[in-house]
Formats: structure tokens, C-alpha cells, sequence
């Protein structure tokens, strides 16, 4: 054994380097160290924490446009997972930490240096150089408003609706961020083409743009909305009421005593022969299930095609539901008091009640029970499909028409009728005696003279 280790030495230990060398150099010919430039997005984190601080970032615009070059090194093999989204790099502006720090005593305006760090999902793969390292942000506080939007009409001259007053929704812009920005907003201004409007198109939105006494437009703010939509009423108007739908049944026990909506009507626009078919504007079905409180609901409009509403108000409604408990009492009510009809009864039968009253069990408000009378109920008993007809005694189905906010609780009930045909009465005839002629020579005197 110590023989085979000493013989020829030196030159098992150069064959043993020389297979070290080549493992190496073939390893690193398959994956050899490589460096590659990309562009990054900047990520920007902390933007919730600053505003509740009262601040924004004034140059926020600016930094999420910003591409960061950064250098990245590693082995060929995993550099070339990067094209396949497999490596996440992620460039990173975090200004929670600045946010913390700020108090209500700090100036309106701070600039800050921040060093964005690059992070690499990949261990085998380093940032060696990031482009730019440092960035400066500003911190500024945030300011909001609001401007009434102005128009200016396009083409007036050649259109015959340039007289129209357009109607604007909303007509009012809220703009917020940097105090410097949103002061420096003279107007908010849109521009109307008037010859985008015909009968068949009433409205179009447009966009808003901000403009500075200079009338440059102000940028780096935020307003809402950004849009509004034009209406221009050509064609026939009209005020026509709001028509609340609903969907489903309250929850046994529960009542719907009230509906109050808010606005009642609107105006609408449109062709003449469209506008005149519609009486009311119905609004998005609100559902019944699981109310059991008094609660107010955001309906939408229902608008028929080729139909706008020019009310400078949002196309919903305040739809108030008013819910009540339900309970119930029990009524003997009188026929005599309630406003009963027998229907379909031929001329020549008559009725009589078997019973002078009838039991009732109405259910509703607590309120609305003790204010309830007999006279409020309207009873209704129908023979015309019983045919033939004969005397006797009927059990007949009695239908209720109660008062509104109330309903009957213990359906069916029975009434029992007695029906007669009426007789005939038979005269008998009358019946002359006969009268003796006189005796020649007689002479008869009227009864009572002697």
C-alpha cells in the first residue's frame, strides 16, 4: 500500500490538479459569472402613512414615472431566468420611517434625500450599481378645495343648440393634494362641442381640465371628478315622479309603515313622442329581506332610452323605508257597521246574516290598531258562480278590503248566508153579486132614505 502511494508521486498529484482545473474551467463554461443593465419601476411605499399625517408627496407624479437602472451580476443560468419574470427586483422608495417623523409644527414644505435599495429575489444574483442611489423627495401638505367648473361652447356658430344652457353633472370639482398645487388652480374649466349634441344624443361626458391665472394647466393634483357629463335639452321636457320598486318580503313580525323619497320628481328631456309615454321614472329595486328597522336606501334612475333628466342633482334617489314590529288584536266586528255588498245575486232572491258579526284579526302598528273603527273595513261576498241558485243556507267566502298599513291574519273567513227566492204574493180575484132588476112598478130608493 505505501508502495502504491509513493510510486510515481508527482505525477499523480499533477493528474489530480489537472482534473481539478478542468472540472472548473468546464463548470464555468456552462455557467459562467455574467453582468446585465434593467430598468426598473420605482415602487413607492408609505403614501397612507404620510397623508394621515396631513402631507403629500408633492412630486409623487414624477417618481412613479421613474424607471431606476440598476447593474445586476450572477451566474448565466439564473441570470437568464430574469426575462421569464422568475427573479423579482424590486427598487424601493419606502417613506413610511420620514412619515412617522413628521409632526402639525413641521414647515409646509420638506425636501428629503432617500436612498432607494434594490432587492433581488435570487441570492446568486447582486445589485452592483443602482442608478440613481439617492432620490430627493418633497413632502408637502395637503390642501383640498372645491371649484365650480365653467364651459366654453365649440362651434356655437354653426349649430342651431348653441342658445341651450347646458346642464352640467355634477357642476362642482373637488381638488386635493400638494398646498402649492391645489392654490395655484384659478379655474376648472371644460370645453362643449355643441355639435356633438343632436336629438338622438343629449349628453356626453367631458373631461375637466385645471388651469392656472396664467391658463396653463396645473398638474401633480387630484380631482374629482374628472369627468362630467353634458346635457343639452333639446326636445320636450316634463316632471314626472320617482316610482320606488322592491324586491322580496319583510321578515315575518315587521311592517312597512311609511316611504319617503327624496327628490319626488325629476324633469326629464327627450323626443315628444317618447316623453309623452312616460309618467313616472321607476328607480333599481331595493330588497325587503332582513329589514327590520326604519332605513334609507341610494336607488338609481331608471332611465328609458333616449331620455336624460336635467336636474342638477345625481341620478339617485333617498328611498326612506319606515319599518314597524308587527302585532295583532282581535276584532268582533259588526256587519251591520261594515260596508259589506252581495254580489251576483239574481233580482229575485233576497239575503239575511245568520250572524250579526264577523271576527276579524288585523295586524299592524300598536298605533294604527288603536285608531282603527268597524267602518274602515269594506266586505265583499260574491254568489255569481254559484249556479243554480237555490234556498237555503251558504257558507260564503268573505273579502276584505282593509286600510292601508294593515292586513288580515286569520284568512279564510266564512260568512253563512241564507238565501230565499221571493215569492210571488197572488191577489185573488174579485168577485161582483149579481143585482135583481126591479118589480114593475116598484120603486127603489137609495140605501139610507126611509
Amino acid at each position: 500500500m505505501n508502495r502504491f502511494l509513493s510510486n510515481n508521486l508527482p505525477w499523480k498529484i499533477v493528474s489530480f490538479l489537472l482534473a481539478a482545473l478542468l472540472w472548473f474551467f468546464v463548470i464555468n463554461s456552462q455557467n459562467p459569472v455574467l453582468t446585465k443593465e434593467v430598468r426598473v419601476p420605482l415602487t413607492i411605499r408609505g403614501i397612507n402613512e404620510l397623508e394621515a399625517k396631513g402631507y403629500v408627496l408633492q412630486n409623487e407624479e414624477e417618481l412613479r414615472n421613474m424607471q431606476v437602472r440598476v447593474l445586476l451580476k450572477g451566474p448565466r443560468l439564473d441570470m437568464e431566468r430574469l426575462a421569464s419574470d422568475a427573479v423579482q427586483i424590486d427598487a424601493r422608495l419606502d417613506l413610511t420611517q420620514y412619515a412617522n417623523m413628521l409632526t402639525a409644527e413641521d414647515a409646509d414644505s420638506i425636501d428629503k434625500t432617500v436612498r432607494v435599495p434594490v432587492y433581488i429575489s435570487v441570492d446568486s444574483i447582486t445589485a452592483e450599481d443602482i442608478r440613481p442611489r439617492d432620490i430627493s423627495v418633497i413632502f408637502e401638505r395637503e390642501k383640498s378645495t372645491t371649484k365650480e367648473i365653467i364651459y366654453n361652447i365649440e362651434n356655437e356658430s354653426s349649430s342651431e343648440y348653441a342658445a341651450l344652457d347646458p346642464i352640467l353633472k355634477p357642476s362642482e370639482v373637488v381638488i386635493s393634494g400638494p398646498k402649492s398645487g391645489v392654490e395655484s388652480v384659478e379655474t376648472a374649466v371644460i370645453n362643449i362641442n355643441v355639435e356633438n349634441f343632436s336629438e338622438d344624443t343629449l349628453s356626453y361626458t367631458v373631461p375637466i381640465t385645471l388651469l392656472d391665472k396664467d391658463g396653463q394647466e396645473v398638474t401633480g393634483v387630484k380631482k374629482v371628478p374628472e369627468y362630467v357629463e353634458v346635457t343639452l335639452p333639446i326636445g320636450k321636457k316634463k316632471k314626472v315622479p320617482l316610482e320606488p320598486q322592491f324586491k322580496g318580503t319583510l321578515p315575518a313580525g315587521y311592517i312597512q309603515t311609511n316611504i319617503i323619497i327624496n327628490p319626488k320628481e325629476i324633469t326629464i328631456v327627450g323626443k315628444p313622442e317618447v316623453v309623452d309615454q312616460i309618467n313616472s321614472i321607476k328607480l333599481e329595486k331595493i330588497a325587503l329581506d332582513n329589514i327590520i328597522q326604519s332605513n334609507t336606501f341610494r336607488a338609481d334612475f331608471i332611465l328609458p332610452e333616449g331620455i336624460e333628466y336635467i336636474d342638477n342633482i345625481e341620478s339617485k334617489a333617498n328611498v326612506t323605508l319606515e319599518i314597524q314590529k308587527e302585532t295583532d288584536y282581535s276584532y268582533d266586528i259588526s256587519l251591520e257597521e261594515m260596508k259589506l255588498q252581495v254580489l251576483g245575486l239574481p233580482e229575485d232572491y233576497k239575503y239575511e246574516m245568520v250572524n250579526p258579526s264577523v271576527n276579524v284579526i288585523l295586524a299592524s302598528t300598536a298605533e294604527k290598531l288603536l285608531g282603527f273603527t268597524s267602518d274602515q273595513l269594506k266586505g265583499t261576498i260574491d254568489f255569481s258562480k254559484i249556479r243554480p241558485l237555490s234556498n237555503g243556507e251558504y257558507k260564503m267566502p268573505l273579502q276584505l278590503v282593509v286600510p292601508e298599513g294593515f292586513k288580515v291574519v286569520n284568512t279564510p273567513i266564512y260568512l253563512n248566508i241564507k238565501v230565499e227566492k221571493i215569492q210571488e204574493e197572488v191577489i185573488p180575484p174579485v168577485t161582483e153579486e149579481p143585482v135583481e132588476p126591479p118589480v114593475e112598478g116598484e120603486v127603489t130608493q137609495p140605501e139610507g132614505e126611509e
